[in-house]
């Protein structure tokens, strides 16, 4: 983020053990902080259906939390099926193209925009 021009008084990095405590750590309370939210998180596909199923309740649970509180926010849960895969999600093209989304996003935001 700070490479395409967001400092760091800008954001704040919240970090949660698995996708599926993004839903239960990012209380009301600690969205309606923020202007936009936006989370990032990686699912590792197993031998089963788990992480499907992990998947859609994350991503529901998300969209309901933000739908109460009216914010906008970037859904980034990523469904892999290998280390590589994430590594390609988080360098490059991949991780330019998600920082690009969310300024396009943030532009819209007036609240976002600098003095």
């Amino acid at each position: 983020m700070q490479g395409l021009g967001i400092s760091e008084s800008q954001f704040e990095v919240i970090r949660v053990p698995g996708c599926g405590d993004m839903v239960t750590t990012i209380s009301d309370g600690v969205l309606s902080r923020f202007s936009i939210v936006v989370c990032v998180g990686f699912i590792l596909q197993g031998v089963t259906d788990h992480a499907q199923y992990t998947s859609i309740k994350v991503t529901h649970g998300l969209m309901e939390r933000f739908r109460r509180i009216n914010r906008p926010f970037i859904d980034g849960i990523f469904h892999c099926r290998n280390a590589q895969q994430i590594q390609d999600k988080t360098t490059g093209e991949a991780a330019k193209s998600l920082a690009i989304s969310i300024l396009l996003v943030m532009a819209q935001d007036s609240t976002l925009r600098s003095e």
